[in-house]
């Protein structure tokens, strides 16, 4: 499966989704609309996850995180993926803690989604590959078959996971795959991870902004 391009923010960097998805019960109804063909993943752990439907396909979107993911395969588990992709997803940080009611992870997710600009760190989460040259380094075994230029992927924050063509930035930790002929490295990081600090730092927000309103208001995302 695929992870998908990134949430569309607001002009503070709150993802835009409608506030009734921090309901289970109602991720669960938007499944509704669940294609038949779509068996390779149930829709209540979907929804338990943390996802509900966006389509079209099967491409489905976090309450809480913005992270939207597509190409579900047998499986794939929406936990497992979810923290792949999205591993700093406020809802799975809850998650983690101590359990508790239902109502007290809404309460706390509802915090990062009221419009407070969440704090943002500059720590990377893999500090070791915070040099160009070991994230360059990691590519030694990147596949012949593979698209991607190690040099351009390097320069972009990613590291080789050493799976397939599994990437994944040393600094937001956001992971990408299947990469296509042409893909640029920058533009697929502020697609997919705008919130990213060293993505912030080395492009700069007037990029992000740009290659997020570019994506968005193409007729493929309307």
């Amino acid at each position: 499966m695929d992870g998908d391009r990134g949430p569309t923010l607001s002009g503070r960097g709150v993802p835009r989704v409608p506030p009734n998805m921090r309901s289970e019960a109602e991720r669960q109804r938007s499944f509704r609309a669940w294609p038949h063909t779509c068996r390779t993943v149930s829709p209540a752990e979907l929804a338990r996850s943390g996802f509900y439907y966006l389509g079209p396909g099967d491409r489905v979107q976090c309450f809480s995180c913005g992270g939207v993911l597509r190409s579900w395969e047998p499986g794939d588990r929406p936990d497992t993926e979810h923290r792949k992709f999205f591993p700093s997803c406020p809802f799975l940080q809850v998650r983690r803690g101590p359990p508790g009611g239902t109502d007290s992870v809404d309460g706390q997710i509802l915090g990062q989604l009221s419009g407070e600009e969440p704090d943002r760190t500059w720590e990377p989460v893999c500090p070791q590959m915070a040099g160009e040259g070991d994230r360059l380094g990691s590519f030694s075994t990147w596949p012949r078959y593979a698209n991607g230029d190690p040099q351009q992927l390097a320069g972009a924050g990613f590291f080789y996971t050493g799976h397939r063509d599994h990437v994944k930035c040393f600094h937001c930790d956001g992971g990408l795959r299947n990469w296509e002929q042409g893909d640029d490295p920058w533009t697929e990081h502020a697609k997919w991870f705008p919130m990213c600090d060293f993505l912030l730092q080395v492009k700069g927000e007037a990029f992000i902004r740009s290659v997020q309103e570019s994506f968005f208001s193409s007729p493929e995302t309307s």
